[in-house]
């Protein structure tokens, strides 16, 4: 299937992102370093698109997400519509613990390495699921858009975007230091 243009962001570098604890569907403050990612990404965003208001605009209404799209709208005319399709993956019980402490605790869960950590849990969104709100979003996308998200369902739409498997969706990185932009089934990451 073929989609609109987007220009797709992950939040910048959160607290917990540093400490490797599990965010999910919780939330951390931006470090400095995060802060600066989101002003870096209004500026690529100002660089390469000069008709924003061609573009339909989303985030994530989590807090890290809208904050750093508080401050790409400091380079960039971004005042996005918040939908809840672009959270990050529930993490259930698993929220808000470290990755470390989460193998420690479970010695016998088997983890696939195949999905992102967080489908793991017990008690949270499994990555069928995942990838199905992604499909939902893509599917009602009605023209070019601009986003900041997170890092799995990122994946997964980047993954859905381009054609890629499951098993290589998980192979890329969800890079915080510029945006993707996904155009005619190919990604293009600009710094």
């Amino acid at each position: 299937m073929s989609y609109p243009k987007i220009y797709l962001m992950r939040h910048g570098e959160t607290q917990w992102n540093v400490a490797c604890r599990m965010q999910g569907q919780l939330d951390s403050p931006l470090t400095e370093k995060g802060q600066a990612q989101a002003i870096k990404m209004g500026q690529i965003l100002a660089r390469e698109v000069p008709d924003p208001q061609n573009y339909q605009m989303f985030t994530s209404p989590l807090g890290r997400t809208v904050q750093t799209s508080e401050l790409v709208a400091q380079n960039f005319a971004f005042a996005p519509q918040k939908d809840d399709l672009l959270m990050e993956v529930y993490a259930g019980s698993w929220g808000g613990k470290l990755r470390s402490d989460i193998k420690i605790e479970f010695p016998d869960l088997v983890i696939n390495d195949r999905i992102p950590m967080m489908c793991n849990s017990s008690d949270g969104e499994k990555f069928e699921d995942l990838k199905a709100r992604g499909q939902k979003w893509l599917d009602g996308l009605t023209g070019q858009a601009i986003v900041v998200s997170h890092g799995q369902i990122g994946l997964v739409i980047r993954g859905l975007y381009t054609g890629i498997s499951d098993d290589e969706m998980f192979e890329k990185t969800g890079n915080q230091n510029g945006v993707y932009l996904l155009n005619q089934g190919q990604e293009r990451f600009i710094t």
